[in-house]
């Protein structure tokens, strides 16, 4: 039995095992759980710093300093809170249609296109093509 079929072994033997009793020293040292914590670590990390809080957070000033969007902050920013909410109720359904592979990379991707959007779109002065790609990436987020 090679190495590969040991560990397969393994991982089914503890496939059952709840996973609070698991310490944070296990967590990260095991060479079981070692590769999962650390992806789980890295998409935590990513997603602080892609930039969903600067948009929810800051969406008053970003509209407000985009020269001539047909919106004002206020109507900007509320028609952001609404778009969180339906693009959250969309991704119920998402979560069941899709591999977690393909909304892991295809969602970090096209959040990536999107904020090039928002900064291209802003500089270019295009407030409506900005609030739009503020949008997008809400939704892909």
């Amino acid at each position: 039995m090679d190495t590969a079929d040991k560990i397969i072994k393994e991982k089914k033997k503890t496939m059952q095992k709840q996973t609070s009793t698991v310490t944070a020293r296990e967590a990260f040292f095991t060479r079981l759980y070692r590769t999962g914590s650390l992806v789980s670590l890295a998409i935590m990390i990513i997603h602080q710093l892609c930039g969903m809080n600067v948009i929810l957070l800051y969406s008053n000033t970003i509209i407000a300093e985009m020269p001539g969007g047909f919106l004002t902050p206020r109507q900007g920013t509320y028609v952001i809170g609404v778009w969180n909410f339906i693009s959250s109720c969309v991704s119920l359904y998402s979560a069941k249609n899709f591999s977690r592979r393909f909304l892991m990379v295809g969602g970090q991707f096209a959040m990536g296109v999107a904020h090039v959007g928002v900064g291209a779109f802003i500089m270019l002065g295009f407030a409506n093509c900005a609030l739009g790609s503020m949008l997008l990436f809400m939704f892909f987020f």
